[in-house]
């Protein structure tokens, strides 16, 4: 008779940091108390509350937090609202797409550049900024996505003798949305990274402040301590964005 799996092996990833997390914490603890390019846990609990208490850490998150979470909530809104409209456009002007290819031949940094000296590194710019990233991060997601449901429907759709227009309402633009929600993770990785570039740049606002003040002053291990909390709020972000994807984007169909 087969027994159902333990808990905690349901969740791979998570007992892989776990099993990490422990050895990490042996090893320097314990037995390789001389390596010190490994920092020990209780060095980085010490150097995080430093930075906690001499650096504006709470504002810069908040900061980061909000704003890439505000972004990416109008920008998936956005295309929930008027996706199904772009999908026509693309489908009557596929030539679209070659336009909205053009800024994989620009450096992100030009634009992030650009928009820092345009608004004089406040929250609009960098707003601003992120909105456009996404858009053409979830615009990518959406060509793909009708250009291989053309190919696997195309058969189908003229045997069935379908009128176009409710081709792509039915089944072009309900299968965008789900792969719209898949994506939403991944993109999300993308925007903490480049929100956080686009502060160390303009030494505005936000993480990317921080990360700058940190490695101005040489405080490596405070650095690697916020990089290890960054790292857990983006998992925990991850998770919830999967959660949301999965529960939901099957009552789209």
């Amino acid at each position: 008779m087969n027994q159902e799996p333990r808990a905690i092996f349901k969740y791979p990833v998570a007992t892989t940091l776990l099993t990490i997390v422990l050895l990490y914490t042996v090893f320097t603890e314990l037995m390789l108390t001389g390596f010190y390019p490994l920092p020990k846990p209780s060095v980085l609990y010490t150097s995080f509350c430093d930075v906690y208490n001499n650096y504006p850490l709470k504002e810069g998150f908040l900061d980061t937090f909000l704003l890439t979470t505000v972004a990416l909530t109008f920008v998936y809104l956005f295309y929930k609202i008027f996706g199904l409209w772009l999908s026509y456009i693309y489908i009557h002007l596929p030539a679209i797409k070659h336009l909205s290819n053009f800024y994989k031949y620009i450096p992100i940094v030009f634009f992030a550049g650009l928009f820092i000296i345009l608004f004089d590194y406040n929250y609009y710019g960098e707003f601003l900024f992120l909105v456009m990233f996404l858009i053409v991060q979830l615009g990518g997601v959406l060509i793909k996505s009708i250009e291989n449901m053309q190919q696997g429907y195309f058969e189908a759709y003229k045997s069935l003798n379908m009128d176009q227009n409710l081709f792509v309402k039915k089944v072009l633009w309900k299968g965008s949305l789900v792969e719209i929600k898949k994506s939403l993770p991944k993109v999300y990785h993308k925007l903490i990274l480049v929100a956080i570039g686009y502060e160390y740049l303009g030494l505005s606002v936000g993480m990317g402040k921080i990360i700058k003040l940190l490695i101005d002053l040489q405080d490596y291990y405070g650095l690697f301590s916020v990089m290890i909390v960054m790292g857990i709020y983006m998992f925990v972000i991850d998770r919830l964005l999967d959660f949301y994807s999965y529960r939901t984007r099957f009552w789209e169909l």
